[in-house]
């Protein structure tokens, strides 16, 4: 996750949408600003891991915002150490 928050704070990605809605997985969608592509980013709260995933059709983002633990199982994600 270090590499995306650096990223964050160097400004080549900008948030676009942020969950919280469930307490053990929080999830944001992110747009690069150097690139042509999307990603989400999931975070488990009550122990470590973070996924990401790029280019998320619409019907997964929809998934995502009725149902966070979408955004944690979808088979693209990579895990993050």
């Amino acid at each position: 996750m270090l590499a995306v928050i650096k990223y964050i704070a160097d400004g080549k990605f900008e948030l676009l949408e942020y969950s919280d809605s469930d307490a053990c997985v929080h999830w944001a969608l992110l747009r690069s600003t150097i690139g042509e592509y999307n990603i989400i980013v999931a975070e488990r709260t009550y122990r470590d891991g973070v996924t990401v995933w790029k280019n998320p059709t619409e019907e997964e983002l929809a998934k995502c915002r009725l149902d966070s633990w979408e955004a944690w199982n979808n088979e693209k994600g990579e895990w993050l150490e």
